[in-house]
């Protein structure tokens, strides 16, 4: 057995002297790069931003991370007005399912161009939106059914982040984008 480990250890010696060979460690990963554009969606009554851990939005401490770091994203023609909502990590703004009900939750998911991952802002004043209303959402009487909320107005670090029913008076109904909006 001596003699076979030597000889295979000889031709390993051999084989890297005459070739250059040599077994090599896997190269470690490279960090993700450093998010340079967007910026953080605070919601107004927390005061807490938009985030996605484990692919579900809540609503977290600021911390500039790159799941709290958002951008607008697709804009197609023939949704006008809609974009879609990109965090720092390529995830879309995207209901649960795609099906817009009230306290369905929002995640962070790979961006496909579905309908639900559209948005639009309305009442933008000084930068700040008083909603975020979903493309699956319907409008009624000029109001918008659907819109981006923290579920229960809870105060809570992690809280869903829900589509709920319109109510202009919610303050978890208002955002404030720190990155341009059209």
């Amino acid at each position: 057995m001596r003699d076979v480990l030597r000889r295979l250890l000889l031709s390993l010696v051999v084989a890297v002297a005459v070739f250059g060979v040599a077994p090599v460690a896997p190269a470690a990963a490279a960090p993700d790069p450093p998010v340079t554009t967007g910026g953080n969606l605070r919601n107004a009554h927390t005061g807490k931003c938009l985030g996605v851990a484990n692919g579900l939005a809540g609503s977290w401490t600021c911390t500039k991370g790159r799941d709290q770091l958002w951008h607008q994203g697709n804009c197609p023609l023939e949704k006008p007005g809609y974009c879609q909502v990109v965090n720092g990590n390529g995830q879309c703004l995207a209901v649960d399912g795609g099906e817009v009900t009230e306290g369905r939750r929002v995640w962070g998911f790979p961006c496909s161009g579905t309908d639900d991952q559209y948005w639009t802002a309305l009442e933008m004043m000084a930068g700040q939106i008083v909603n975020f209303v979903n493309y699956r959402g319907t409008w009624q009487d000029g109001e918008p059914d659907y819109v981006l909320a923290v579920y229960g107005r809870s105060m809570d670090n992690g809280a869903p982040v829900v589509i709920w029913r319109y109510h202009p008076e919610f303050p978890d109904h208002t955002w404030s984008p720190e990155f341009p909006w059209q």
